[in-house]
């Protein structure tokens, strides 16, 4: 009788030894953390989505909408301002638009936010003392196709400092490979020349310096991504009286 009572005992610390096991590794897998594809993420190395990347502190900001502030400029630095003297954080064209700025991810020349209301800065074209602003045509893309010849851009800074633009002039580009940032172009405003390589394109579009460009696509016959528009503004050497009025900001008086 207590042979079997031993064993019995034994059979139940082992069993108990099992279940305390279980709980515990199932607890412990339970906190681990879970990947967008809802599979467990222990490939802590890999490179994160374009939306996992981190942002710092000082590039949070409460995203302003148009709707909301009227296109007031004094509201929209306010909106977008992170104190950063060398970054540009906003684009304001009079009775146009205004859009906030965000950065492409290292090494990713390609990355276009797919955020509405967003547009993103061209990091290649920062070599050449040209910003680059590019926005999906279903996107922030849309608001391009309103800038007119002669309006003036002004660019904000993370600091609250401004830069005034002019519009000087619009290009528009067939892509004979339309999903593809290495496509060959042609030239709308003259057909009748030889194709371009996007490296022609580019050096005739960002490599002039201290300029804005706009970048979207062209639609055209049902396809999102036919051509592409470039509309480029060069620095105003007088600023608009219309727009000399002080923008206080966080981070002091700016005066214009």
């Amino acid at each position: 009788m207590r042979f079997q009572l031993l064993i019995f005992l034994t059979v139940m610390t082992l069993l108990a030894s099992f279940l305390s096991f279980f709980h515990s590794d199932a607890s412990i897998r339970a906190q681990e953390p879970i990947s967008r594809t809802g599979s467990t993420n222990t490939d802590l190395g890999t490179v994160p989505t374009v939306e996992a990347i981190p942002v710092l502190p000082s590039e949070i900001v409460a995203l302003p909408d148009t709707r909301d502030y009227g296109l007031d400029l004094d509201f929209f630095v306010q909106a977008v301002i992170n104190g950063n003297p060398t970054q540009v954080v906003g684009v304001y064209i009079p009775e146009t638009l205004a859009l906030p700025i965000r950065q492409q991810p290292d090494n990713d020349n390609n990355f276009v936010s797919t955020e509405p209301e967003i547009i993103t800065q061209f990091r290649a074209a920062q070599r050449f003392n040209t910003i680059g602003l590019l926005a999906h045509n279903y996107l922030a893309g849309q608001r391009f196709y309103d800038i007119q010849p002669n309006e003036t851009v002004i660019l904000i800074y993370g600091d609250g400092s401004l830069r005034y633009y002019q519009v000087s002039n619009i290009q528009k580009y067939q892509a004979l490979s339309p999903n593809s940032p290495q496509s060959d172009f042609i030239d709308l405003s003259d057909p009748t020349t030889s194709r371009l390589t996007a490296g022609d394109v580019f050096n005739r579009i960002y490599t002039q310096g201290d300029r804005v460009v706009f970048q979207t696509c062209i639609l055209n016959n049902g396809d999102p991504s036919w051509g592409r528009m470039f509309i480029t503004a060069t620095p105003l050497t007088i600023q608009p009286t219309s727009f000399l009025t002080p923008v206080q900001t966080s981070y002091g008086l700016q005066l214009f």
